[in-house]
């Protein structure tokens, strides 16, 4: 049974929340990691609480009661440029409108940052994560290999500021 959206709080992920919730944090990176199917996901305790350029004013924690179902966590790269650097619902909280809640909260502080453009980047065998991203307007701009065989794709987006 899918849950309802109502039932989905965001909230800032400070500093305290994130150490609060550091565990459940790096247990849906390991989640993320098993469910694609690969273990060279470099994310660990010191990348998420890793101090980055307006990261405290800018990363969301999603709620369903007092359970974490998902996270965003974005920085400021530079200044026009607002980074999305890591996303991720659980997947019985997908298609419920939680990672576009996301995408909303990260276009928001991007103009509240000034920020011209918005940037993330996904590994090729990630199909869905592309979709995501296209749906909401993001531009595929260029690719790289990493570790000698994946590769990754860059995506854009131009953040208007009315």
């Amino acid at each position: 049974m899918k849950k309802k959206i109502q039932s989905i709080k965001l909230v800032k992920l400070t500093r305290k929340r994130c150490d609060d919730n550091l565990k459940q944090i790096l247990q849906l990176i390991k989640y993320k990691r098993e469910m694609v199917g690969h273990s060279y996901d470099y994310w660990k305790k010191e990348h998420v609480l890793k101090e980055l350029p307006q990261k405290w004013n800018c990363s969301y924690l999603a709620f369903d009661k007092d359970e974490l179902v998902g996270f965003v966590i974005c920085y400021l790269k530079s200044p026009d440029e607002l980074r999305l650097s890591k996303i991720f619902v659980l997947s019985n909280y997908r298609n419920l409108g939680i990672g576009t809640l996301f995408i909303e909260k990260f276009t928001q502080d991007a103009k509240k940052n000034n920020a011209i453009k918005a940037t993330t980047c996904t590994a090729d065998f990630n199909q869905g994560m592309m979709r995501f991203l296209e749906r909401h307007q993001f531009t595929r701009t260029f690719a790289w290999i990493a570790f000698n065989y994946l590769i990754y794709y860059n995506y854009e987006r131009e953040i208007q500021n009315d």
